[in-house]
C-alpha cells in the first residue's frame, strides 16, 4: 500500500505493529517500522526518498520515533537527514559521516522513479555510536537488542526484538548476495561473518522469521544456517565458486557462492581475517 504522505513507499504491514517501507533506488531498500507501547523505532532510513518521517508519524501517530541505522552504506543511510537523530554500530560511525560529507558537498541525487527534488536534502544531525548488546526499550516488553554481524561491513548489525521473535537482519542475511568485498575493515571479511553467524545461531531459539533488507522478506531461520555453510565452503576453498557477473558491473572481481538460501559475493581479499 502507499500513502499520499509518502507516494515513493511501499508499505505492508507484516505483523502487529511492524510495517516493511520498501524505499526505492537503484537496490531498494526494505526498511522497517517497530512500534512498542510507548515508543516505535525505524530501522534504516533507505535512499531518503520522499517523506519518511512523516511515513512513520502517519503509521505509528503519537509514538515518539527512535532511528537505527544496519549499517554505513547508503542505500541504508541516505534517509538519516530527516531526523535528529541516528544511531549506528561504533565500526561504521565515521563511514557513515563520510557518506554525509559527500552529500553536503554534491548533494542529493535522483534515481529510478525519483528525482533529486524528491530526495533528502542535506541536514546536520546526530549520528550516535553504539555496541553490541544495545538495547531499545519500546515498552510494554518490545525490547530490540542490537547484535553485531561484521562482514558486509564492520559494522553490521541485526536487531532481535524479543517480544515478537523477530530478527531484523540487514544486509546480513539476504537472498540477494551478502556483499563481502566492500572497504577495509579488519572484520570487513568471510571469516569474521562467519564467526559472527555462528554466534548468532546459538541465540536461533530467541527468534522465529528473518526480516532482511532487500528482496524476499520474510526469509526462514534457516537461511542462517545455509550461510553459516556457504562461509565454510568459501573458507575451505576460496576458488570453489565462479565469478559474480554483478549487475553493476565487477569493479571488485567477486565470486559468487551459494549454499541452499545463501548467497555471497566475495573476493579473495576479503576472506580471511587480517593477520
Amino acid at each position: 500500500m502507499r500513502y499520499e504522505i509518502n507516494p515513493f513507499v511501499e508499505v505492508i504491514e507484516m505483523d502487529k505493529g511492524v510495517w516493511s517501507l520498501l524505499s526505492p533506488g537503484h537496490c531498494s531498500t526494505l526498511c522497517y517500522l517497530v512500534e512498542g507501547q510507548d515508543r516505535a523505532l525505524l530501522i534504516d532510513t533507505g535512499f531518503g526518498v520522499g517523506d519518511m518521517k512523516g511515513l512513520c508519524e502517519f503509521l505509528a501517530p503519537g509514538k515518539p520515533l527512535t532511528v537505527v541505522d544496519t549499517h554505513f552504506h547508503g542505500d541504508h543511510t541516505l534517509g538519516n537527514f530527516l531526523f535528529d537523530r541516528v544511531y549506528i554500530h561504533e565500526n561504521d560511525y565515521e563511514p557513515t559521516m563520510e557518506v554525509n560529507r559527500r552529500v553536503k558537498e554534491n548533494g542529493p541525487s535522483g534515481g529510478p522513479g525519483y528525482t533529486a527534488a524528491d530526495s533528502a536534502p542535506y541536514k546536520d544531525y546526530e549520528l550516535v555510536p553504539i555496541r553490541e548488546g544495545y538495547v531499545f526499550d519500546l515498552g510494554g516488553g518490545h525490547e530490540v537488542e542490537v547484535i553485531h554481524t561484521p562482514g558486509h561491513s564492520g559494522g553490521c548489525i541485526v536487531l532481535l526484538e524479543k517480544k515478537r521473535r523477530i530478527l531484523f537482519t540487514g544486509d546480513s542475511l539476504v537472498r540477494t548476495p551478502t556483499l563481502i568485498f566492500m572497504g577495509e575493515h579488519p572484520q570487513g571479511n568471510v571469516e569474521c561473518f562467519r564467526d559472527s553467524l555462528a554466534r548468532l545461531a546459538a541465540r536461533k531459539g530467541e527468534f522465529d522469521v528473518l526480516y532482511p533488507a532487500h528482496n524476499l522478506t520474510p526469509q526462514p531461520v534457516e537461511l542462517l544456517d545455509d550461510m553459516i555453510a556457504l562461509c565454510g565452503q568459501i573458507l575451505e576453498d576460496p576458488d570453489r565458486f565462479g565469478r559474480w557477473e554483478d549487475p553493476f558491473g565487477d569493479r571488485a572481481h567477486a565470486k559468487l557462492g551459494n549454499y541452499g538460501r545463501a548467497y555471497i559475493a566475495y573476493n579473495k581479499e576479503h576472506v580471511y581475517k587480517h593477520a
